[in-house]
């Protein structure tokens, strides 16, 4: 399920490699006891903004019948797919360089890459594209906008109409970190489920 997922992803940034036995051990219960009924669930893909701990969003996308099966955010895989080989990090190179040579690689980050969007979409459009042909299923997209975070809600319009043009329906989610907006926001997210086909 995302919300595990989503544990993990945090448990890692925070505790970097002393967390590698627990992700092993989980990584054994899983193929030991594998979830059940996940097919029945509609599968997403969640960009934008990422969820921080103890927000209650994938909670309320698992309780309409949503299971995030994608983190394209900062903490999901931009985190994860920029790696930096053991030469580059033990040479004597200055650290900034090292920064420098992060932020050339994340070519999907959307805070320093010219055309990431561009880039977004297709890396989108290709992931959803592998994952029916593997599953059969169709994925949606969450775009998850928190208010004021000015360069995800500028580009929302841009994201979504382009992948529905290729027949990916998305739902640009905007919101604040207050939780009295739930039943606001448990209503569009299983509206949203709903109608995916």
């Amino acid at each position: 399920m995302g919300s595990e997922k989503l544990k993990i992803i945090q448990k890692a940034i925070l505790y970097g490699p002393t967390f590698l036995p627990d992700l092993e051990k989980y990584i054994e219960e899983v193929k030991t006891n594998p979830p059940q009924n996940l097919g029945l669930s509609k599968d997403i893909l969640f960009t934008g903004c990422s969820i921080f701990i103890n927000d209650n969003l994938v909670d309320l996308i698992e309780e309409g019948g949503g299971n995030i099966v994608y983190f394209d955010t900062w903490i999901g895989n931009h985190y994860y797919s920029q790696v930096i080989d053991d030469d580059s990090i033990n040479s004597n190179k200055d650290p900034l360089d090292l920064l420098v040579l992060r932020f050339k690689n994340n070519t999907y980050g959307d805070h320093s890459v010219p055309n990431f969007l561009q880039q977004k979409v297709s890396l989108i459009e290709n992931y959803s594209k592998n994952y029916t042909k593997k599953t059969g299923k169709k994925l949606g997209v969450f775009n998850h906008i928190i208010k004021f975070c000015d360069h995800i809600s500028l580009m929302a319009s841009f994201l979504k109409n382009e992948l529905q043009e290729n027949g990916i329906q998305v739902l640009n989610l905007e919101r604040d970190y207050s939780r009295a907006n739930r039943g606001q926001l448990s209503t569009r997210i299983e509206a949203y489920l709903e109608m995916m086909k």
